[in-house]
This record gives structure tokens, C-alpha cells and sequence, in this order.
């Protein structure tokens, strides 16, 4: 090839992806101004702002606070009118949930207006995933596997849907990413450049979320085989040594950056822990108290490390549970591979396949960096395994998703068998083809195996089928109804502590029975019912009444119109 053909192409794979992150960006914009508020954000907003305003680290700490930060800066920089009264819910375990919907309440159109600008500053971060793809792609292959990776990034539903949201799952998937592509770069050059950028990435995925602790003893193992395994002069180990020492060093202060160093360096043995496996017992205490371990000072802010204390807390006493039809006060190992086999298109579920295949075929190939992804990608497989105190949110799984796409990228190298790139692209295509045909209900969006939307919630529920997302959609076909009367509402994703005023729901709706258990509901006669998905799946009342019936309607992807008639209460033996 010559050198003005290598140039022809270079330009065309940088306009095309040119064209894919312009394409993000205006369907990232079209969601974040979309969808209404979704039930975590409420949460992250407020104690984003109450991370400015008062310097609160406490709120929301099973997560770090540089997403919400990020998102809560159009908060913080143009203040609102009016805040709830913290005190009467101080008392709650997780009071920002509650107060972030009074918030809402009090606020309104502010409110959302707020929470769009910060949709946009967090949804960057679903761009940088992106670029992560292509380079992670390109690193292993060349330009045209790089870019093949970034477009399965892009049209994924449930990027297109949660990169729009204040939430941190696709940031941390996008810059542990970023991380990889540094990590393998400085493995490859034992530049300072590389270990530098490695320190930094892997610093911002863990200021995004815990998950990305997972990278340290993958990165550990690997910098002691470098030491150990090869074949170096002295001087060339002393100053890997030291590159390492630097990575850990800066590393850690980065982490620090977001929590301002709050209480860095306390004794452990200060601190009070509510899980079993720190505090040694069913009780809050300090299993490390007393001993020399105990009495080494932590590197980390005090509320990294009680964060981490009370996301472990949350997986030992476990949660409410659902996958496959089955409710649980647990998780299964199996969640996180099952909800990607309902939730990602059938192109992308195709593009694994292949991706295997190839892999297969070409095992007594060297395959050099590419096997760090393999590794990576089993410990993220393996780390939501063990992590089975409870299955409701199918986002964990996201940081496997670059890793993913570079790795069944690879069949785009293949020269003398064209087969494989051919099934690559058709399932690229396909992936285009399902994020199109669930427009734009990608939140709620299932594969076509799984029954496609309208079925999802016999899979997941929570944030995979209405986590809040259509709430105006169901306020306007209400007020578009009002001769679909008596109406009971039941979404507690969506409408529960907000307004009634705020949301614009007619006077005449009853309001959330669920929200007054099993006697509210059998209270409630003929009528016309819209029933979220995943209250539908929650409420035993709700399931044992409507999970057999054929709906009347839809509204969007998350909620169901039944209509009950006087008969059929007779039937029940439920009062008319």
C-alpha cells in the first residue's frame, strides 16, 4: 500500500469515527433531555450538592463522589429556591433517596433543568468509553478493529440509556477502559510516560466506583512477573521498581483528590465497621482493633474506606432479588452473565460467538497483550459472581463491555478468510438494527430471545424495566384520559415521595396503593390500572392479580394498562 493510500485510509477510519462520537453525542443529548428522572439519580443529585454546599462526604458513600460532584455542579453554581428539612429523615440509613425526590418536589422544572445540564457533564464519560474502545481496538489490531470495537460501545441500548444518566456505571466502565489501553502501553514500552497515565486512569476509575479495585491485583500480578520473569540488567529492574512505587503512590493521591484528603492516614483500628468481614462479627465493631495491622495508617479517605465497609454490609445482609421469573432475598452467580444474555441485541450476542470461535481457531497463535484482556475479563466475570448478595442492577457487568468488544473485534484482522470479518460486521449491523427497533425505549430494552421489550420483565426488573424513566409519558397519557376513570396508579420507581402537584397528576388518581400493602390493594375495585413492570414483579398482590392477564395497553417500554371490570372483582372476591 502506498503512502497516499495509508493516509486515504487513516483519514477515513478518523472521520468515521468522527462520525460515531457525533452520532453519540446527539443521541446522548436526546436521552439526557428525555428521559425523566430515574430513581438513583435523586440520590446522586442531592448528595452531589450537599458534597459542595457542606462538604458531606457520608451521603451516598457506597459510591465515590466524583460522578455526583461532576453532575450536581449545575446544582451547586445556579442554587434552587427550595431544600428539604434534612432533619426529618436523618435518621434513615439512606436519607438521600428520600430527600433527593422532595428536592424534586419542591423544585420542579428548576430541578429538571439542573438535571440535565448534569446529564450532559456525566454523559462525556460515555464518549470517553468510546475513544477507550477504539484504542483499546486498535492496540490489539489496527484502525478498522479499533473502530469496530468503539461501534459496539456506541449502539449499545443500555449505554445509549445509562450513559445519559447520573449515575457511575459507564463512567467507571469507560475509564477503567482507558486504564487497560495505558496499562497495556506501558507494559509494552516501560516508558514513565505510560506508567504515569497508567496511575492517572486507574486513580479516575477508582474515584468513579469501587468496582475498579478489582484492577489492583491484576495489575500487582503483572508487575511481579515483569520484575521476576524477564531477563533484564539490574538498572532496567531498579527503575521498573521505582515506576511501580510512583503508579501506587500517585494512584492513591488521586484517589484522595475527590475526597478533598478527608481523615487520610487514620488508624485503622480508629475506624467502625458494620460488615462481617471488617468488623469480625454480627455487631459494628473492628476486627483489626488491638492488632499491629490495626495500628497502620490507611493511605485512603476515612469514607473510601466505610464506603467500601457498607457496600460489603449490603451484599452480606442481601436484597430484594429477581431474574428468570424467580424472586429472592439473594443474588445468584449466575446474574450478571444472564442479564447480558437478555439484555444485549441479539447482533452483539452474535458478535461473541463469532468472537469465540475465532479465538478458538486461532489458539496456537501468540496472541501477546491480548491475553491481559483475557484476564481481566475473567476477573470481572468472577468478582460479580462471588458478589451475589443481591441481583438487581444488570449495570455492574458494564466495565466488562470494552473488554468485550476489543476482544471479538479481532476477527476484522482476518485476511485470508474474509468469512469472519463478514459475520462481524452483520453483527455490528444487527447491534444497529436492535438498538433501532427499541427506540427509544433503551432503558427497558431486551433482546428479541427474550421476548423483546414487552417480555423483559419475566427476566429483570428494577433498572432493567422501569427505574422512572417514562414517568412524564405516563403522566400525559393520564392527563390525555380522563375518561379512564377510576384510575389506580402503581409505580413506586417512578412517582413514589414526589409530588403529586410537581409530577401533574390529576386530582382524581389514587395513588400508589402498593405503597399501603396487601390491604390498600384488595381495597381497590374496577377500574382502569397502570402498573409499572417492576412493581409488577415486587408486589405479590400485584403479581397474583395481573401477571396472567393479557394487558389493555402499554406506555413506553415500562408500564401496562389493565382494565378490571366490576365482574371480575366478584370473581376475586374483592369489594365493587
Amino acid at each position: 500500500m502506498t503512502r497516499n493510500a495509508r493516509d486515504f485510509s487513516f483519514a477515513t477510519i478518523r472521520h468515521k469515527l468522527l462520525a460515531l462520537l457525533t452520532f453519540q453525542a446527539l443521541i446522548l443529548t436526546f436521552v439526557a433531555y428525555w428521559q425523566s428522572p430515574c430513581s438513583d439519580e435523586f440520590g446522586h443529585a442531592y448528595a452531589g450538592l450537599q458534597f459542595w454546599d457542606n462538604n458531606n462526604l457520608e451521603l451516598f458513600n457506597v459510591n465515590p463522589p466524583l460522578v455526583r460532584a461532576i453532575a450536581a455542579l449545575p446544582l451547586y453554581l445556579e442554587p434552587l429556591e427550595f431544600f428539604p428539612e434534612q432533619t426529618s429523615n436523618h435518621k434513615l440509613s439512606r436519607p438521600e433517596f428520600p430527600l433527593g425526590r422532595e428536592l424534586y418536589s419542591l423544585n420542579g422544572s428548576p430541578f429538571r433543568s439542573r438535571l440535565f445540564a448534569g446529564r450532559l457533564l456525566v454523559a462525556s464519560f460515555a464518549m470517553l468509553g468510546t475513544l477507550a474502545c477504539y484504542l483499546l481496538g486498535k492496540h490489539l489490531g489496527n484502525e478498522s478493529t479499533g473502530l469496530v470495537a468503539a461501534a459496539f460501545w456506541v449502539f449499545q441500548p443500555q449505554i445509549i440509556s445509562h450513559g445519559a444518566l447520573i449515575t457511575n456505571d459507564v463512567p467507571v466502565a469507560a475509564t477503567m477502559a482507558l486504564f487497560v489501553w495505558c496499562f497495556l502501553r506501558w507494559r509494552d514500552s516501560d516508558k514513565w510516560l505510560w506508567a504515569v497515565a497508567s496511575a492517572c486512569s486507574l486513580g479516575l476509575a477508582c474515584s468513579c466506583k469501587f468496582t475498579a479495585l478489582i484492577l489492583w491485583p491484576i495489575v500487582v500480578g503483572f508487575c511481579l512477573i515483569d520484575l521476576v520473569g524477564r531477563q533484564t540488567m539490574r538498572t532496567q529492574r531498579i527503575r521498573a521498581l521505582l515506576q511501580i512505587l510512583s503508579f501506587c503512590v500517585l494512584t492513591i493521591f488521586i484517589i484522595g483528590i475527590p475526597y478533598r484528603f478527608a481523615s487520610v492516614a487514620k488508624p485503622l483500628e480508629e475506624y467502625s465497621f458494620e460488615s462481617k468481614a471488617l468488623s469480625g462479627s454480627d455487631f459494628a465493631g473492628n476486627r483489626f482493633a488491638g492488632t499491629w495491622l490495626g495500628r497502620l495508617p490507611v493511605p485512603l479517605p476515612a469514607q473510601y474506606l466505610l464506603g467500601l465497609d457498607r457496600q460489603q454490609f449490603d451484599f452480606e445482609s442481601g436484597l430484594v432479588s429477581y431474574a428468570h421469573g424467580e424472586k429472592s432475598d439473594h443474588g445468584w452467580w449466575w446474574f450478571y452473565l444472564y442479564s447480558m444474555l437478555v439484555k444485549l441485541p441479539a447482533g452483539t450476542l452474535l458478535g461473541i460467538c463469532a468472537g469465540f470461535a475465532y479465538w478458538l481457531r486461532i489458539s496456537d497463535r501468540p496472541i501477546g497483550s491480548r491475553a491481559d484482556l483475557w484476564v481481566v475479563a475473567l476477573a470481572l466475570v468472577n468478582v460479580t459472581a462471588w458478589k451475589s448478595g443481591f441481583a438487581q442492577q444488570h449495570r455492574y457487568i458494564f466495565p466488562l463491555y470494552p473488554i468485550l468488544f476489543a476482544l471479538i473485534s479481532m476477527p476484522m484482522l482476518e485476511e485470508t478468510c474474509r468469512t469472519w470479518r463478514t459475520v462481524t460486521l452483520i453483527s455490528l449491523g444487527l447491534t444497529v438494527l436492535g438498538m433501532a427497533s427499541a427506540s427509544p425505549n433503551w432503558l427497558a430494552s431486551f433482546n428479541f430471545l427474550a421476548g423483546g421489550t414487552d417480555g423483559g420483565h419475566h427476566h429483570l426488573f428494577n433498572d432493567a424495566t422501569d427505574w422512572g424513566q417514562d414517568a412524564d409519558r405516563v403522566v400525559a397519557w393520564v392527563q390525555d384520559h380522563p375518561e379512564h376513570r377510576p384510575l389506580y396508579l402503581c409505580s413506586a420507581n417512578s412517582f413514589q415521595f414526589i409530588s403529586e402537584k410537581t409530577l401533574g397528576l390529576p386530582p382524581d388518581v389514587l395513588y400508589q396503593p402498593t405503597m399501603h400493602g396487601a390491604h390498600g390493594l384488595r381495597n381497590q375495585s374496577a377500574g382502569w390500572w397502570v402498573v409499572s413492570k417492576t412493581d409488577l414483579v415486587m408486589f405479590d398482590e400485584l403479581r397474583i392479580r395481573f401477571s396472567n392477564r393479557v394487558p389493555n395497553g402499554q406506555i413506553g417500554g415500562t408500564h401496562f394498562i389493565y382494565r378490571v371490570v366490576r365482574s371480575e372483582n366478584a370473581l376475586l372476591g374483592t369489594p365493587d
